[in-house]
């Protein structure tokens, strides 16, 4: 209890608030990386690897 008493005490609001700026400032490891749109569309994708392998 003497260790808890010399802690200085933050509100829940405060941290909470402290938390979401340090959040969106930074960035997050865990999110997904995004896929570039080219790649997503399947038919762009297909387009461009045919050539690539014709002479397989």
């Amino acid at each position: 209890l003497r260790l808890e008493a010399g802690l200085d005490w933050v509100k829940v609001s405060q941290a909470a608030a402290d938390l979401k700026q340090f959040l969106s400032s930074s960035t997050n490891p865990f999110r997904p990386q995004k896929v570039c749109s080219f790649l997503q569309q399947k038919e762009s994708l297909q387009a461009f690897l045919k050539p690539l392998f014709i002479n397989w």
